[in-house]
């Protein structure tokens, strides 16, 4: 009888003892699966900030790109503007006669004469000497489309003095304005040219 109850105790210890391994065992095999499923997530969450850094790294290079492009554009137009304006303030001097037209706020300026009395100022207009219906004088700052350039009448005495100073190196501009204004004098226009230059 001691026997049997030794025997069945060993029976019972033993499956205890299987039975704990079997639920260590299972334990052992969910802890490691949870470390592997923590493992890919970590790698995931890895994988993810590498990305949404080279994604900001990416844009900040566009940032940038588009920041120089702007900065090359702007500089451009500003060359572009310089340039026009450049050409622009070859187009009259001081002295120069011109014939106001196409004004819509003083439309009683339109069709006057007047002088350019300065350079093209920074709002792309010409300071012009207007000589007004009552024969006084009034500068008024006008664009280039408001001015052309006054047109003389001539006759065959003027047009054979112009031509002679045009043959002296002078510009078609002066020598029709000297030969005009010295009604054909050849020496009083040519004063009046070289004083232009």
């Amino acid at each position: 009888a001691l026997r049997e109850k030794e025997e069945k105790d060993r029976i019972i210890l033993e499956k205890k003892a299987k039975e704990e391994r079997l639920r260590l065992e299972a334990e052992a095999a969910r802890l490691e699966a949870y470390r592997l499923r923590k493992q890919e997530e970590d790698e995931r969450l890895e994988r993810m900030r590498r990305d949404w850094e080279t994604a900001m790294k990416l844009q900040e290079e566009m940032e940038k790109n588009e920041q120089i492009q702007r900065e090359v554009a702007k500089r451009a137009r500003e060359e572009e503007e310089k340039k026009k304006r450049f050409e622009l303030s070859k187009k009259y001097k001081h002295g120069d006669e011109v014939t106001i037209q196409s004004l819509t706020s003083r439309t009683e300026l339109n069709g006057l004469h007047g002088r350019v009395v300065g350079v093209l100022n920074q709002n792309w207009r010409w300071p012009v000497e207007v000589t007004l219906k009552n024969g006084r004088t009034q500068t008024v700052n006008l664009l280039n489309d408001n001015l052309k350039p006054k047109v003389y009448k001539m006759g065959m005495k003027e047009m054979e003095t112009m031509a002679r100073l045009m043959g002296m190196g002078f510009n078609l501009q002066d020598a029709r304005k000297a030969a005009i204004t010295a009604k054909g004098d050849l020496t009083k226009a040519l004063e009046l040219a070289c004083g232009a230059r």
